[in-house]
């Protein structure tokens, strides 16, 4: 019983020192940081025409034919875009996808889609797994 007493107490202590400005400025450093590693590696792959052409392929067609009032049927499939996967955020993404039509767009969001998951996943060790270990946080944030 003991144990866990000195436990719980070692958790609240270190909680206590927390610093709320720093651990959201270290958050903010790295998915900001992992947005830009994401999407420059995957703008170079694109631009030696290494990206996998297929399926940037399927969804640049399907978001073209959404954005211009089109019912996306993809010629690579053979059918509606919806049938394979209930994908309806196609139909949110077309808006931004309407003013610059270009497969690169794709690239970025996806890249602001990895980036922007790193903030769950620093709230869960923060909360839930990691209250104690700020050293293994850390690493996790780094190496995911």
């Amino acid at each position: 019983m003991a144990r866990s007493e000195s436990i719980m107490a070692q958790q609240v202590t270190t909680e206590k020192n927390l610093c709320p400005e720093r651990f959201w400025l270290i958050v903010t450093i790295y998915t900001i940081g992992l947005f830009l590693l994401t999407s420059i590696l995957s703008l170079i792959r694109h631009g030696i025409f290494k990206s996998s052409s297929h399926d940037l392929g399927i969804f640049n067609q399907a978001l073209w034919q959404i954005s211009n009032g089109f019912e996306p049927i993809s010629s690579f499939i053979g059918h509606h875009i919806l049938s394979d996967h209930a994908s309806l955020w196609l139909y949110v993404l077309a808006i931004p996808y309407s003013l610059y039509k270009n497969p690169e767009k794709l690239l970025l969001l996806q890249a602001l889609a990895v980036g922007a998951a790193n903030i769950p996943l620093a709230l869960i060790c923060k909360k839930k797994i990691l209250v104690a270990y700020k050293f293994l946080q850390s690493y996790l944030l780094i190496a995911y």
